[in-house]
């Protein structure tokens, strides 16, 4: 078990492995503040960085950091990661290469399909 303090000042206990998907800023406003995905229903805001957070618990090692289309990294677990695909037309936003399926959402990232699926496979993924 790991635990993590958010932004409120709550410790929440956690299984590392439920960790999914980190951000290092909100989506909606743009915040320089972390986010944490799998812990439970909703995004997990804290203070601490992606990859210290990712590091600290002790999975950094099967996260691969990829690009949002607004410049952003963004860490995913590779074994959470279920598709990949081009974009349909319009379907996202300029800059958008790669669809990818993971937990029950579906993300946009700039890197091509291929270059994806590589990081991924780095991480572990079984793509």
């Amino acid at each position: 078990m790991a635990e993590i303090t958010n932004v409120e000042g709550f410790r929440i206990v956690f299984e590392p492995k439920a960790v999914y998907m980190v951000t290092d800023r909100d989506a909606s406003t743009g915040e320089a503040i972390t986010g944490v995905y799998g812990i439970i229903g909703d995004v997990v805001r804290t203070k601490e960085a992606p990859e210290a957070f990712l590091t600290r618990i002790e999975v950094a090692a099967g996260f691969a950091k990829l690009t949002r289309p607004n410049k952003s990294p963004i860490w995913l677990a590779a074994g959470a990661v279920k598709s990949l695909r081009e974009p349909l037309p319009n379907e996202y936003v300029a800059g958008v290469k790669t669809v990818i399926g993971v937990a029950n959402r579906h993300l946009g990232v700039t890197e091509t399909v291929e270059a994806t699926l590589a990081k991924l496979k780095e991480a572990g993924a079984n793509l």
